[in-house]
């Protein structure tokens, strides 16, 4: 019998994190979601762990007792992400500070463990894929900006940048232990629950060649494929579903 594939995402609580999990449950994987924030929904094969994930010391806990639990972990999704969304000018240090820890320092600390587990467990093969942004690779335009005040500022594009790098980092040091570590990178996603601003949407999409944002279930679309790939040689890539908006 297979073995049954266990999976754990950050920031479940998410739009990308928790319609990730319901993609990977329907696909018989299991689940573990970590957030600060309980999520508001609940599967089978599902289990929800509250964690502030800039609490450093807590997760080699965490790690360990979901090993204990589970066993092998197969895919490490690190999702988690904040933003903020003043000016520049107005930027504190501890905005900028929670912003580069959570996105990018929380990062570095879970594939620490999650590789210290899968060396204890003498597992044979896993996957790492982070979740990046446009914004790692180009700046905001702050025109699209005129009825949402949402500027996508420059430490959270920092902070995304350093994410990419860290893929490709990762991808070269941990190629012998094969585990294969990759970065999906979306655009902009309408968010139903929260609808960015008419005017946004239209100079957004404008930008973009698919003359549109993208649904969330695009972008896990491919995170899910990347996972349930059978081979490993794909690694070390940032994968961009922008709808073409980076090609031009």
């Amino acid at each position: 019998m297979a073995h049954k594939k266990t999976a754990l995402i950050t920031g479940i609580s998410g739009q990308i994190g928790s319609n990730l999990a319901r993609v990977l449950v329907e696909k018989e994987i299991n689940v573990i979601g970590l957030d600060i924030n309980e999520p508001d929904y609940e599967f089978n094969d599902f289990l929800f762990v509250q964690h502030d994930t800039n609490n450093i010391s807590e997760k080699r806990t965490i790690f360990d007792d979901l090993s204990q639990r589970f066993g092998d972990i197969d895919y490490l999704v690190n999702n988690v992400g904040v933003s903020t969304f003043d000016d520049f000018e107005d930027r504190t240090e501890e905005d900028f500070d929670q912003v580069i820890s959570t996105n990018l320092k929380s990062v570095f600390f879970d594939i620490q463990n999650f590789v210290r587990k899968f060396d204890q467990n003498n597992q044979s093969s896993a996957k790492i894929l982070n979740i990046g942004s446009i914004f790692g690779t180009v700046s905001s335009d702050f025109r699209n900006y005129t009825d949402l005040n949402r500027k996508s500022p420059e430490c959270y594009g920092a902070s995304k940048a350093g994410v990419i790098q860290m893929t490709k980092y990762f991808a070269v040091h941990l190629a012998k232990r094969d585990i294969s570590v990759n970065c999906v990178s979306p655009g902009g996603i309408f968010d139903p629950k929260n609808p960015q601003g008419e005017d946004f949407i239209k100079n957004y999409s404008h930008k973009t060649p698919m003359n549109r944002m993208a649904n969330v279930d695009e972008i896990v679309e491919v995170i899910s494929t990347i996972l349930q790939i059978k081979t490993n040689y794909l690694t070390g890539q940032n994968i961009i579903v922008d709808g073409g908006l980076t090609s031009w």
